[in-house]
């Protein structure tokens, strides 16, 4: 995360946007918003990060983290009153997107129909091998 934006990165630690893979949010000079986010899932293994906390999310490191936000000159303001919630259970919490919104941004997925070419043939996918499991 850019150095120069302030925000809680003690709390911040071991999360991520809750924004779809591959998206960004920007944020412009002086401008000051509330964002969602979630926990790292999977292997909860961080990549980059300015190298500060590049590897498994450690909760028992976060002195330390702490200690070279503060040497690097990292944006760092604890936020006194954080909101939280559980996603799914509560909406402003929550993201959705619709099917044809997915599908644009990832591709197709099991069930869909494609048109091949300009042909009046379709082929309805299967299975999605992008998905675990």
């Amino acid at each position: 995360v850019n150095p120069s934006l302030i925000f809680d990165r003690k709390r911040a630690h071991g999360m991520r946007l809750n924004i779809p893979a591959g998206a960004a949010t920007r944020f412009e000079p002086g401008e000051t918003r509330s964002v969602v986010l979630i926990g790292i899932s999977g292997k909860k293994v961080i990549r980059g990060g300015n190298a500060i906390a590049d590897g498994p999310v450690d909760d028992a490191k976060i002195m330390t983290l702490m200690g070279a936000v503060g040497e690097g000159g990292f944006g760092h303001l604890e936020e006194p009153n954080p909101r939280e919630g559980v996603v799914g259970e509560e909406s402003c919490f929550s993201f959705s997107m619709t099917h044809e919104e997915y599908a644009n941004m990832f591709g197709p997925t099991t069930g869909d129909r494609i048109r091949l070419g300009d042909t009046d043939l379709f082929a309805e996918i299967e299975k999605d091998f992008g998905i675990f499991g």
